[in-house]
């Protein structure tokens, strides 16, 4: 039979058609991401929306928004409204989002018996039976450190059992400060830095961009004393043992021996009262504070500090000329047994140099805030080794991983009759349960956090739970609510904002306030700006009266440091913070040991060698890191490797474990040091991925600085910027609409890396592995680079340039590279045949290639940004400046019938950056921020000299001398 075409179109569709009708059997039951029939109200299809909520990776209590896109959280942000973090984010904030997609998610209760195989349960059952063994004995709740109404309805439960006692194991809840503040103005306080005030910032080892006290709202603060305001920019000296990101970004760094900041301190005090006419301080006083300094000599300082006299005085004369000086001292250099000794001693140097009131005030009193140390917990072992606990509940702390002496630990849990763990993700301890149940993600739960006085933040659920998990809250009412006046997590939660309600906003009915905390994320008071000087205690005296002398230490000495990307090591099983450099070393996938260049000559080592560090009878392996900005008698390794997980590196061992069983005599905190470590080559060599390779940058002017006194000459003038135009070779590109542009500022930027993980989550950028980043070809779109420039570390992000005249554009054969008529430089991903031409031919080097086709394995898939288009192997990508933001502002502008406004439009780096380094706006407006930066004097581009055009600007960074 002769068909038409017609006729076989139609025979086809038909059998299409009858195909489609057959059942498909390999499937399981349909589920609908949403209802047709009855929408919810607040949802439309295909439209994210956000919730606000709070970051729970650390006890900083960042506000966030979560955004949700068909039931998913795809993005974690900083709460722009929020008084912690204004709107910034780390990149262990941004990264909790694997956490909630880990493929090591406990996803049902599970009950491991003494012998046979473990056994999946319901709820009910495993709550039932927990509650039937729970009355038996002493039970204790151990936890992390709890905030808020957490730590309310903990303290209530175990009160309602009776026989019962919670207890919080923080190794990082530095006592030390509070105690010091006992001691010097008796009272039970935090110590608050108000670092956008000071002139001259003196950090005694103090990683505030980092992890002390609150990382990110202390970078939001010091930025805006840093960056170049109105002739003003401050200054920053560093003293410590190691190489951090704060020691990086400081004007002088200076490496002191262990354990003597103490000595320098009060010799700075001693100096200024003997030099400088400005302190404020009677006759009486002044000399009163001379007599209990007198043994703080030049000479004692220098000798056991290693630092020169001459250097002691010159920071010493700095202090005295600065209007608003500031002196912090943190762990990294003072986790030691005298760690109170430390904050003593910067609180009296603060004080004799009149910080108090300006740059520095006490918060409330609060005894609450005092109370479970680490030597405290070690006690807590002791009772569990005796056999004196017989339940252990364990909620949001790892002690297998944490505690220094593993193998103790481990034993003291096998005393315990019932082991009740509560974890989010497998881990260390939770291989030690007798029941395993799984609890809610932050981003699945609701709470409050209370992270500083008076400010009471939501903890909001941004979408349904993934697994069969439960809230800590419900778990531990449904063990047991005898005593308790509620029954549900619910009735609490109502109880406790009723709570805050009353004390900060009783004119407003509950519905009022309400809709109030969910839309702005909590409820807080502003902060007194009122900063007051506290009256010294008397026994100061006899306190500095009774100083030793501190010890000089022979040997070599373990410091183990907090790190920046895993804090404790509790986010070690989260792919993004591998993959994003170390941003001194640019070291992924791995945790080195770092040593002086003196130490490897000695013993012979070369970068990558693996060394293994012991102490009484303790030890690790871990390949070495040869540099130059460690003290020469310090070993220094991040916690973080040697952890359980999927995306964990545990080929490298846990600092931790080196660590002895000792405390500050003075608060409990926990020695984070340990003296006469043997390191000794094991003839094994591993290949350390670095994904930079030189640190000179020679004669190119990649960054670019100006002297503060310059700068301040250059304004005052009303200078502008100088621009070397090149003749045109290429036609020049027309922006009748928009011409979008980026302006970074050097001086503000830090190198924290908050940018490129807020890049991985926006843009779907694919994770690679170890392996391939030592072939160079790892994907981020954004890298953060480090130069040296006179002795002092520069950080500069680069990302595509969007050029005007792009060299990429002018070499693709398929015109995969085009310019768009709004300045952007657009890659069009099916068109791209991978020829690489475009990434030899970009001067820049910003560009990236898929030489494999990525799979997210379930539920990772589930954090994927729909508006991203996934890149296939073979395909080039890069920065688009976030175009997809940009075409949403506009859509919303011309629904509204508005122009888009400056500031609407906001790229995913520049809104999660803690500094506010990154400007983004458009050229044709002439009263946008960008406009106006864009022609300031500081204003440069990179390789201008190649007449690229870029549309991303840099300000030159403010050298101090």
């Amino acid at each position: 039979m002769k068909l038409d075409r017609r006729e076989f179109l139609r025979s086809i569709g038909l059998t299409a058609f009858s195909l489609s009708m057959v059942p498909d059997t390999r499937r399981g039951p349909i589920a609908k991401l949403f209802s047709s029939l009855i929408p919810a109200e607040e949802i439309i299809p295909g439209m994210p929306y956000w919730y606000a909520s709070t970051c729970r990776e650390c006890p900083a209590g960042c506000g966030v928004m979560l955004k949700v896109s068909e039931g998913n959280v795809i993005k974690i942000e900083g709460n722009p409204n929020h008084p912690i973090n204004r709107g910034g984010l780390c990149i262990r904030g941004q990264a909790a989002l694997q956490e909630l997609y880990n493929v090591d998610r406990i996803k049902h209760p599970t009950f491991f018996p003494t012998t046979g195989a473990k056994q999946k349960l319901d709820w009910e059952r495993a709550l039932k039976e927990i509650a039937s063994k729970i009355g038996k004995g002493r039970t204790a709740l151990l936890t992390g450190k709890l905030s808020g109404a957490q730590k309310r309805l903990a303290e209530r439960w175990v009160r309602s059992l009776g026989n019962a006692s919670l207890v919080e194991y923080e190794p990082l809840n530095r006592l030390s400060y509070i105690r010091a503040n006992k001691i010097l103005f008796n009272r039970l306080a935090v110590t608050q830095y108000h670092l956008n005030q000071p002139d001259l910032v003196l950090s005694f080892g103090a990683d505030f961009m980092e992890t002390w006290q609150s990382p990110v709202a202390m970078m939001h603060r010091f930025s805006q004393a840093r960056r170049f305001d109105n002739g003003r920019s401050a200054k920053m000296i560093y003293l410590g043992i190691v190489d951090s990101l704060t020691a990086a970004n400081a004007d002088q760094n200076h490496s002191i021996n262990p354990g003597s900041e103490a000595v320098v301190m009060l010799t700075l005090a001693r100096w200024l009262l003997q030099n400088d006419e400005k302190i404020k301080l009677t006759v009486f006083e002044k000399n009163r504070w001379l007599k209990s300094l007198a043994k703080f000599t030049l000479e004692n300082a220098a000798r056991l500090s290693g630092l020169p006299e001459e250097t002691i005085i010159d920071i010493a004369r700095q202090l005295a000329n600065s209007s608003a000086p500031v002196a912090l001292c943190g762990e990294s250099l003072s986790a030691h047994e005298r760690a109170t000794d430390s904050q003593i001693t910067v609180n009296i140097l603060n004080y004799i140099t009149g910080a108090y009131g300006k740059t520095i005030s006490l918060g409330e009193e609060n005894s609450a805030a005092y109370r479970w140390s680490v030597h405290d917990f070690e006690a807590f072992v002791r009772s569990m080794e005796a056999g004196q606990i017989s339940n252990l509940i364990i909620y949001n702390t790892n002690p297998v991983y944490l505690f220094p002496d593993r193998r103790r630990m481990e034993d003291a849990l096998t005393k315990v009759r019932l082991k009740v763990v509560l974890a989010t993700t497998m881990n260390e301890t939770a291989l030690f349960a007798d029941y395993l149940l799984p609890v809610h993600h932050a981003c699945e739960t609701w709470g409050i956090d209370e992270p500083a006085p008076d400010i009471f933040s939501l903890v909001q659920p941004g979408m349904d739970p993934i697994y069969d998990s439960r809230a800590m809250e419900d778990i531990l009412l449904s063990i047991s609510s005898a005593g308790m006046k509620f029954r549900n997590m619910d009735h609490f939660f109502r109880e406790e904002w009723e709570r805050v309600f009353r004390r900060l906003s009783p004119n407003l009915s509950f519905e009022e306030n309400w809709t109030k905390i969910l839309i702005q994320g909590g409820v807080w008071q502003q902060p007194d700006e009122t900063l007051s000087v506290p009256t010294v205690s008397n026994q100061v005296h006899n306190y500095l009266a009774n100083f030793r002398m501190p010890q000089k230490v022979e040997g070599m000495t373990l410091a183990v440091q907090v790190s920046a990307r895993f804090w404790d090591g509790r986010g070690a099983n989260k792919s993004w913070l591998w993959e994003i450099p170390e941003p001194i070393h640019h070291v992924v996938w791995d945790t080195p040991v770092r040593l002086h260049p003196k130490v490897s000559e000695k013993l012979g080592l070369r970068e990558g060698d693996i060394v293994r560090l012991s102490i009484d009878g303790r030890s690790i392996e871990a390949p070495v890191l040869i540099t130059n900005m460690v003290h020469p008698q310090v070993i220094a390794m991040e916690i973080g490797a040697g952890h359980f997980g999927t995306n964990a590196v545990q080929q490298t061992g846990n600092p931790l474990q080196l660590l002895p069983a000792k405390f500050d005599l003075l608060s409990g905190d926990a020695v984070m040091m340990a003296d006469s470590i043997e390191i000794n080559p094991t003839g094994k060599w591993r290949k350390l991925a670095r994904l930079q390779g030189s640190y000179q940058q020679g004669a190119r002017n990649i960054i670019q600085q100006i002297s503060l006194e310059k700068a301040i000459a250059l304004q005052k003038s009303g200078a502008e910027r100088k621009r070397h135009p090149a003749p045109q070779i290429n036609p020049v590109h027309q922006h009748p609409n928009f011409d979008w542009a980026m302006v970074i500022d050097l001086s503000a930027c830090n190198g924290c890396g908050a940018c490129v993980a807020a890049c991985y989550a926006e843009n779907n950028v694919p994770v690679v592995g170890k392996d391939q980043c030592e072939r160079g070809r790892e994907m981020a779109w954004i890298r953060i680079e480090r130069f040296e420039l006179d002795g002092r570390s520069r950080f500069i992000p680069m990302m595509c340039q969007q050029c005007e005249a792009a060299p990429c554009e002018t070499v693709c054969p398929v015109y995969a590279n085009v310019h768009s008529d709004e300045g952007l430089n657009i890659q069009v991903y099916n068109r791209c045949v991978g020829t690489r031409y475009c990434s030899n031919n970009c001067p820049y080097k910003v560009r990236r290639f898929n030489y494999f086709s990525t799979s997210w394995v379930a539920p990772t898939n589930r954090q994927l940004n729909p508006d991203i288009y996934h890149r296939p192997k073979g395909v080039m990508e890069k920065c688009t400046f976030c175009v997809h933001r940009i075409r949403k502002a506009k859509e919303d502008a011309k629904i509204e019938r508005r122009t888009v406004q400056d500031g609407e439009v906001m790229p995913a780096c520049a809104q999660s950056c803690p500094t506010q380094a990154i400007s983004f706006g458009d050229l044709n407006d002439p009263n946008s921020r960008v406009s106006q930066l864009i022609n300031d004097f500081r204003a440069y581009v990179v390789f201008e000299e190649l007449n690229t055009q870029p549309s991303v600007v840099y300000l030159k960074g403010i050298k101090h001398g």
